[in-house]
């Protein structure tokens, strides 16, 4: 059985608030015990509502991370996840693998971890990535709780991403580029 065949869909408006079901066969996400946080419902309301660039970078990401939780294949998963990240990391024009790379580095807080960040990026997540956007295989698929550590680490940099947008420091993709400059630069 498909997972992707359903999906669990947040709608708020003066009319209506809640979770409505498209179900075609899995069992849904329990997207309405997601939402039980008032936090985590505040911070999916604020994306929603907005329409600046960093949120439509949040959609997009989230969208796709949607896609590899329900997918039942673990080369699409990893696709999916990778496409994540660039909608989080990626310059606003695209760019090369190694700048996604160092910009997941520049968000470790610890300057030590940084270089093994930066290491387990290119050599797993983006290896991974790019064999399967290549039509090459990666043996890094056959450990089941490789896709399983990528997407915590998805997960991780939205939430890193995230705490900037709420200081109100992450609002434009020029922002976006310079907290990284900055972050590169120690500034």
């Amino acid at each position: 059985m498909l997972k992707e065949l359903s999906a669990s869909i947040y709608m708020q408006s003066q009319a209506h608030r809640g979770v409505q079901h498209n179900w075609y066969g899995e069992e849904p996400w329990p997207l309405e015990v997601f939402l039980q946080n008032d936090e985590r419902r505040a911070n999916v309301v604020a994306i929603m509502a907005d329409q600046g660039p960093i949120a439509r970078r949040f959609k997009i990401a989230a969208k796709w991370y949607a896609r590899a939780y329900w997918s039942s294949s673990k080369q699409e998963s990893v696709l999916a996840l990778g496409i994540a990240l660039e909608a989080l990391l990626g310059e606003s024009g695209g760019g090369p693998g190694a700048i996604l790379g160092e910009r997941y580095a520049l968000l470790h807080s610890d300057p030590h971890e940084r270089k093994q960040a930066y290491d387990h990026f290119m050599k797993k997540i983006y290896e991974a990535r790019s064999a399967v956007a290549h039509g090459r295989g990666s043996n890094l698929l056959d450990d089941f709780r490789f896709i399983r550590d990528v997407a915590v680490r998805t997960a991780w940099v939205a939430g890193s991403l995230w705490s900037w947008v709420k200081k109100g420091n992450l609002q434009s993709e020029e922002d976006h580029r310079k907290l990284f400059a900055d972050l590169k630069w120690g500034v």
